[in-house]
């Protein structure tokens, strides 16, 4: 007997973090494979990583597997499921599946060099301490640095240790021994380097070295702008992590302008043209062209974020004051460091189909993921995939949420050809990712491959409907089974005559009638 047992339906999460358990859940289908007992394995690259056995007592049906997976080390992977084949076995096509995974550091470790420690520097290292994602390093510069004094990395391998490092007003002219090695971290390694703009730094006035690191500066020596002020966000930016602070574009400006004022700018009149402007300061007094207050650049592999207002903390202690929590200024330092250390080897919003060629009756399926730059699910997202076949006819299919920021769009009974397909994913009226590509469906057809329908289904349809449910091969147990005895069926009618006026006419007219007949024929 021809046995066939396959992977259906493969549901996962395309982003992990080392150390953290994970699940890949499978669909199986199988036929004819009554009494068989599957080891089903979870690969990374060669290696089984993972086995989940799975019992089958009916001779067809459906069933779910769930593997469970915590990745040991981050990067990109591809992993592997496989069903082991059976003798006899008709597909080997379906036994396995491959798909790709990012996996993140479960804890990644945060250089925080201040010369001069401040509320700003205390509440970000409390929040990345509090954060389970973070291993802080308060490294104190100055002159009153005690026992947590310290010096400037001064070796590559000792910088390369860190994911994220945090000038805190930094003077530049103090850090120009490391400057190669500023580089190479942010040129070779990759690195993320998040500068705190201040008091200290805007005096220093321009270096040359530093300053072509940032994506703004300052072209002259001064003091600070003490004065109060709000941020505003580019429209075009209003997804990326750190100025994220709502799901909604109207609610990410609503909060931007609800939030408290900044107190002093470091007035940076200088844009370097491969800097990204993220916001903005809004003066009551407007001075010639707008200060840049957040933006970044970035340097090979390397990521440079700069902001140039302060303060930011009071964004958590003034909500913490009034009774409510300090999620703004979570959302931001969150948002802000998760993505200046996921690397861009990985698209947070896409769109692509399960396989590139279908059988004719095989559902032709995309899946979605919409993420912003800092991994975290967007909600409230919409999209569609159209599919343009040779006769240049096409078709639409609304992306269906599944939640935690996955997305699945079917077509069903696709005819034989060649098709172009482009998906768009919108937030808010704005497109977040448009996608194109081609998918075939070839003119071989699972019905001609399986004529016996689909079991699993039908089964389902028969408990449902309170049914049974016989193979071919049953089919006189089927007919054993049904009720021959005979039913006798009893139909009653009624009609309504005096509510019916015209029917009352005519019995009327007809009685008339018969009265004449009889009168003239001397029958009365």
């Amino acid at each position: 007997v021809d046995q066939d047992v396959g992977i259906s339906d493969l549901s996962f999460n395309p982003v992990l973090f080392v150390g953290q358990p994970s699940e890949i859940k499978l669909r199986l289908s199988w036929k004819d494979a009554e009494d068989r007992s599957l080891a089903i394995e979870l690969l990374d690259s060669i290696r089984v990583v993972t086995t989940e056995r799975f019992r089958i007592d009916q001779q067809e049906g459906l069933g779910e597997v769930t593997l469970k997976y915590t990745p040991t080390t981050p990067g990109q992977k591809i992993l592997r499921v496989n069903i082991p084949e059976a003798a006899g076995e008709e597909n080997l096509t379906n036994n396995r599946r491959s798909f790709s995974v990012k996996v993140l550091k479960s804890k990644l470790l945060v250089l925080l060099a201040s010369d001069h420690p401040d509320q700003e520097v205390g509440f970000l290292k409390r929040f990345l301490d509090q954060s389970d994602k973070y291993d802080v390093e308060l490294l104190l510069t100055g002159d009153k640095a005690g026992n947590l004094g310290g010096r400037f990395p001064t070796r590559q391998t000792e910088l390369n240790r860190y994911d994220l490092i945090v000038l805190h007003d930094p003077d530049p002219e103090k850090l120009g021994s490391r400057q190669e090695l500023i580089r190479s971290y942010l040129n070779d390694k990759g690195g993320a380097l998040w500068v705190m703009m201040g008091d200290k730094f805007s005096r220093r006035g321009p270096v040359e070295w530093f300053d072509r690191l940032l994506p703004f500066s300052t072209s002259r020596s001064s003091a600070v702008n003490y004065t109060s002020f709000s941020g505003e966000p580019q429209e075009g930016h209003l997804f990326h992590p750190s100025i994220r602070l709502a799901d909604t574009q109207a609610g990410i400006r609503s909060v931007w302008t609800e939030l408290p004022p900044f107190q002093a700018l470091v007035r940076c009149d200088r844009i370097d043209p491969n800097g990204i402007i993220l916001a903005s300061a809004v003066l009551t007094r407007p001075a010639v062209g707008r200060y840049p207050i957040l933006g970044y650049k970035r340097i090979g592999p390397g990521k440079v974020m700069v902001s140039a207002a302060l303060p930011f903390w009071t964004w958590g202690f003034v909500s913490l004051g009034f009774g409510e929590d300090d999620s703004n200024y979570g959302k931001f330092v969150e948002g802000t460091a998760s993505w200046l250390t996921v690397s861009d080897d990985f698209d947070p919003v896409r769109v692509r189909p399960d396989k590139e060629v279908y059988h004719r009756g095989e559902i032709v399926r995309f899946d979605g993921f919409a993420f912003d730059q800092g991994f975290r699910p967007i909600p409230g997202v919409t999209g569609v995939v159209s599919l343009t076949g040779d006769d240049e006819a096409v078709l639409e299919r609304d992306l269906i949420s599944q939640g935690e920021g996955k997305y699945r769009a079917d077509f069903v009974n696709l005819t034989p050809g060649n098709y172009r397909y482009t998906a768009t994913v919108s937030k808010d009226g704005r497109v977040l990712k448009r996608q194109d590509g081609r998918v075939v469906v070839e003119s071989f057809s699972l019905e001609e491959f399986d004529p016996s329908g689909n079991p699993a289904n039908l089964m389902a349809l028969a408990r449902l409907s309170g049914g049974q449910y016989f193979a071919f091969a049953d089919f006189d147990r089927a007919l054993a089974s049904i009720d021959r005895t005979a039913v006798a069926v009893v139909q009653k009618s009624e009609i309504i005559l005096w509510n019916k006026y015209w029917l009352l006419l005519i019995i009327i007219a007809a009685l008339a009638m018969e009265w004449l007949l009889r009168k003239m024929n001397q029958l009365v």
